[in-house]
C-alpha cells in the first residue's frame, strides 16, 4: 500500500511541474493593498453569490414556464384539440426551441446547454451587479508587479478577480492528457 503512495504522489508532483498551477495573489503581511484587495474580495463574493440567486431565479421560472407550456399541450392535445392538429405546432414550438439554442451558441459561442446558459447569464448578471455597486477592479491592475503572481501580465489580477481561469500552458503529450482529469479536476 506504501508503494503505491509514494508513486501516486510522485505522479503528482510530475503533473505538477509539467502544468503550473496558478496560484492566488500573493500579497506580503505589511503590504497595505492587503486591506482594499480583502474588501474587494468580500465585495466580490458577495455580488457572486448574489448574481448566482438572481440566475437561478431565472431558470426555475423558465422550468415553470416550459411545465405550463407542457401542461397546456397536454391539454390541447388530449381535450380541446387532437394530435393531428398539435402535431405540427408542437413540431414548429420544438422548431423554435432548436434555432433559439442555435442563435444562443452563435452570440456566445458556448454550448446551449443548461451550464452554458447559466454561466452566460451568470457573467451579464455580474456584469450588472458590479456596475450598480461601483465595483472597480483596475486598481488591482496598477497594484505594484511585487503583487502579482510571478509570470503574471496587468491583466491578470483582473481576470483573478473576473473570476476566469487563466489559461494553463499544457506541455503535457495527448497520452497523459486524456488521464489528467483523474489527477486533476478540469
Amino acid at each position: 500500500m506504501a508503494h503505491h503512495v509514494v508513486s501516486l504522489s510522485l505522479v503528482v508532483k510530475a503533473i505538477e511541474k509539467a502544468i503550473p498551477i496558478p496560484r492566488g495573489l500573493s500579497v506580503a503581511e505589511n503590504h497595505p493593498a492587503r486591506e482594499e484587495l480583502k474588501a474587494m474580495e468580500a465585495q466580490k463574493v458577495d455580488i457572486d453569490r448574489m448574481a448566482t440567486l438572481q440566475v437561478r431565479r431565472e431558470l426555475w421560472g423558465g422550468l415553470a414556464a416550459l411545465a405550463l407550456q407542457t401542461a397546456g399541450f397536454m391539454r390541447l392535445t388530449f381535450w380541446e384539440l387532437s394530435w393531428d392538429v398539435m402535431e405540427p405546432i408542437c413540431f414548429f414550438v420544438t422548431s423554435t426551441y432548436f434555432m433559439a439554442g442555435y442563435a444562443f451558441f452563435l452570440r456566445t459561442k458556448r454550448e446551449p446547454s443548461f451550464e452554458g446558459f447559466f454561466q452566460s447569464r451568470f457573467v451579464v448578471k455580474q456584469k450588472r451587479l458590479m456596475k450598480a455597486r461601483d465595483f472597480d477592479p483596475p486598481p488591482v491592475q496598477r497594484a505594484p508587479a511585487s503583487l502579482w503572481p510571478p509570470g503574471a501580465t496587468p491583466s491578470e489580477p483582473l481576470r483573478v478577480l473576473a473570476g476566469e481561469p487563466p489559461p494553463l500552458p499544457f506541455s503535457l503529450p495527448l497520452s497523459l492528457m486524456c488521464c489528467l482529469e483523474f489527477f486533476v479536476p478540469i
